[in-house]
C-alpha cells in the first residue's frame, strides 16, 4: 500500500488547475453560444422559407447541414403540395435522408404517385417493407408486372395478404385475381378466409368469399350464414345434414351463439 500524499498543491499546479477549468467553461459556453446561433438560423431560415425568400433561405440552409433538424427544412423547401415535387427531388431526399420518419412520409406519396403511373420497375426498387396491406399489395404485383411473379408468389407472402377476416384494400384485387388466374387460389384457402370472416362476424366478406367456391360447395356458405342468423336452426336435424370439413366449425359457433340466447338448449346440444 502506497501512502496518500500529504503534500498540498504547489502554486504551479495550482495556477494549472485554475487555467484548465477557465478553458472548460469557455468552451462550454462557446457550444452553448454556436447551438444558439444554430437556432436563430434555422427560425431565419424557417422564416425566410414562409415568406418565399428562397435566396436567403437557401444562404442560410448552406450553414445547418449538422444541425439536427436539418432534414426538417430540406423537407419543407419540397413545398407544401408533394404531388408537384419532381421525381429527381424527392429521389435526392430519400438518398440523403433514408432512415427519417420524413423520408417513410415522402416515400408514401412517391409511391402512389409509381403505382397510379404503372411504374413498378421504379415501385420495387423505392419500396420499404411497411405495415401497409395496401403498399405490399402493389410491392408484389409490381414484381409481377416485371415478370418475377415467382418471388410474389411465395405461399407465406400471399397468403399473409389473403388469410386476414376483413376485406382488403382494392389495390390487392389485381394480385388476388393474377393469384386465381394462376391457378394458387385453392379452394381451401378460399374456405380457410371464409371462416375467419364468419367467426369475425363479417357476414358480407363471407358472402363475397361464397362466390368464389364451387358451386357445389356454395349451399354450406348459406347454411352457415344461416345458422350465424338464427342459430336456432341447429336445434333442426336437417340443418346440417351431409358431411363436410366446415361442418364442425358451423356446429361450433351456432352452439355458442345459442347460448346467449338459450343457455340451457345449448348445453343439451352440447352435450
Amino acid at each position: 500500500m502506497y501512502p496518500f500524499p500529504t503534500r498540498m498543491p504547489t502554486r504551479r499546479a495550482t495556477a494549472f488547475l485554475i487555467r484548465a477549468g477557465i478553458l472548460t467553461g469557455l468552451l462550454l459556453l462557446a457550444g452553448v453560444a454556436a447551438g444558439e446561433d444554430a437556432a436563430d438560423r434555422f427560425l431565419a431560415a424557417e422564416g425566410a422559407l414562409r415568406s418565399g425568400d428562397r435566396a436567403t433561405f437557401d444562404s442560410l440552409l448552406a450553414g445547418l447541414g449538422d444541425y439536427p433538424l436539418y432534414p426538417y427544412l430540406r423537407y419543407a423547401s419540397l413545398g407544401p403540395d408533394l404531388d408537384t415535387v419532381s421525381d429527381e427531388a424527392i429521389e435526392s431526399f430519400l438518398a440523403e435522408f433514408p432512415d427519417t420518419p420524413l423520408a417513410d412520409r415522402l416515400r408514401q406519396v412517391y409511391l402512389a404517385r409509381l403505382a397510379a403511373q404503372g411504374r413498378w420497375t421504379d415501385y420495387a426498387r423505392i419500396y420499404r417493407p411497411d405495415d401497409s396491406a395496401e403498399r405490399r399489395c402493389l410491392y408484389l404485383r409490381a414484381q409481377v408486372e416485371t415478370g418475377q411473379g415467382a418471388q410474389a408468389l411465395a405461399p407465406a407472402e400471399i397468403e399473409r395478404l389473403w388469410l386476414v377476416p376483413r376485406s382488403q384494400p382494392a389495390a390487392c384485387d389485381p394480385l388476388f385475381a393474377w393469384w386465381d388466374d394462376s391457378g394458387l387460389l385453392t379452394t381451401d384457402l378460399v374456405w380457410r378466409r371464409l371462416r375467419l370472416a364468419m367467426e369475425s362476424g363479417e357476414q358480407g366478406l363471407a358472402r363475397y368469399l361464397g362466390r368464389r367456391l364451387p358451386e357445389s360447395e356454395r349451399p354450406w356458405v348459406e347454411r352457415w350464414l344461416a345458422v350465424y342468423s338464427s342459430p336456432d336452426l341447429i336445434l333442426e336435424p336437417g340443418t346440417l345434414a351431409g358431411d363436410h370439413p366446415m361442418r364442425p366449425a358451423i356446429l361450433a359457433q351456432g352452439i355458442a351463439r345459442l347460448a346467449r340466447s338459450n343457455p340451457g338448449k345449448a348445453l343439451d346440444l352440447l352435450a
